[in-house]
C-alpha cells in the first residue's frame, strides 16, 4: 500500500476455523470465514547527531554529523553560529566568531512522526588568541611569546627545526609562523624579511673569525676594527634559534679575542651573532664532542 504496509487476505472452512461461524463450508453460498491482516511498517524517526573533535575555537567553523534514523527531513538550529539554521542532512561550515557555550537543536520528521534532540550548552567555543604578531629586530624574527608550540615556514615550506618563539633567518623572503595557546587554539602571522635590513660588519674595514672550527670545549671569536664607543653584544643560538648564551662586552680596544666556553654545549651547528651598535655579523660554528 501507499503507506508501506502489507495486506494479506484469505478464507477458511467455516466448520474448522478457530471459531466456527458457518455450519457448512460452501464458498458459493459464502459459508466460509474470511480474514484480512494488515502489517504496518510504522517507524517514527529518532534524532541524534554529533560534531567534530575538540577544541572549538572562536573564528573557526565546524561540521555536524547526522546520526538520526528513519528521518527524511531535518531542521537544525545553531544559536550563536553562522548560519544559525540549516535543513541539510549533515551541515558543514557552521562558524562561531565569539567564545562561549551554545545550544544545538535538531528536529527530524518522517511520514509517521517527529522527534527533537535538544543539547543545551553543547558547543564550548574557546577564545582564539588575539594580537599575535611577528616582528624583526636586527637579524632576528620574534613572535609573540607565551605560546605552547610554534612552527615556522619560509616561502610556504616548513622549517622543521624551528619550534621556538624566535628565529634567525638566513635568507630574504616570506616568513610565516603559527602558534598554539594553552587552551589549544591556534593563531598565525607572517612577515616579509629583507636579510640586509641592517648594516653588516662584513666589509673591508671589519674582520670576524672563529677558531678552531669545528670546536670542542672552547673556541675563540676574533674581532677587529670595532667601534668601541658603541655596545658590543655576542649572542649564540642553536639550530632551532634557541638562545644559548649572550654576553655584552666592554672594551677600549678595537681588537677583541673573546673565548667561549662550549663545554656544556651539545654537538651540532650554532649561529653566532655579533652586534656593534647598528652593525651586525653572523657566523656559524660546529661543536663536536
Amino acid at each position: 500500500m501507499n503507506d508501506g504496509s502489507i495486506v494479506a487476505a484469505n478464507h477458511t472452512n467455516g466448520q474448522i476455523a478457530g471459531y466456527k461461524t458457518q455450519d457448512t463450508y460452501d464458498i458459493s453460498k459464502k459459508y466460509c470465514d474470511f480474514w484480512i491482516v494488515k502489517l504496518s511498517n510504522v517507524v517514527p524517526p529518532v534524532a541524534d547527531f554529533m560534531y567534530g573533535t575538540d577544541p572549538v575555537c572562536s573564528r573557526t567553523c565546524i561540521d555536524f554529523t547526522n546520526l538520526s534514523v528513519n528521518a527524511i527531513s531535518y531542521q537544525w538550529s545553531f544559536p550563536g553560529g553562522n548560519p544559525a539554521t540549516s535543513i541539510a542532512q549533515n551541515p558543514t561550515g557552521i562558524c562561531y566568531n565569539t567564545a562561549g557555550t551554545f545550544d544545538v537543536m535538531l528536529i527530524v520528521t518522517n511520514n509517521y512522526g517527529v522527534d527533537t534532540m535538544f543539547m543545551p550548552n553543547y558547543i564550548n567555543v574557546l577564545q582564539s588568541p588575539t594580537n599575535f604578531t611577528v616582528s624583526a629586530v636586527n637579524d632576528t624574527l620574534f613572535a609573540s611569546p607565551g605560546y605552547t608550540a610554534y612552527a615556522w615556514y619560509f616561502n610556504g615550506s616548513p622549517i622543521l627545526s624551528a619550534t621556538g618563539s624566535f628565529f634567525v633567518p638566513q635568507a630574504t623572503g616570506d616568513y610565516f609562523v603559527s602558534a598554539v595557546s594553552v587552551n589549544g587554539c591556534g593563531t598565525s602571522a607572517h612577515i616579509d624579511y629583507l636579510i640586509n635590513s641592517v648594516n653588516s660588519l662584513n666589509d673591508n674595514s671589519h674582520s670576524v673569525s672563529i677558531y678552531p672550527n669545528p670546536a670542542g670545549d672552547n673556541f675563540v671569536i676574533s674581532m677587529n676594527s670595532l667601534d668601541t664607543q658603541k655596545p658590543i653584544t655576542i649572542s649564540i643560538f642553536d639550530q632551532v634559534s634557541k638562545l644559548v648564551a649572550t654576553e655584552k662586552i666592554n672594551s677600549s680596544s678595537a681588537e677583541i679575542n673573546y673565548v667561549v666556553n662550549s663545554s656544556s654545549m651539545k654537538s651540532g651547528l650554532y649561529w653566532i651573532r655579533i652586534m656593534n651598535g647598528d652593525k651586525m655579523m653572523r657566523k656559524s660554528v660546529i661543536i663536536t664532542k
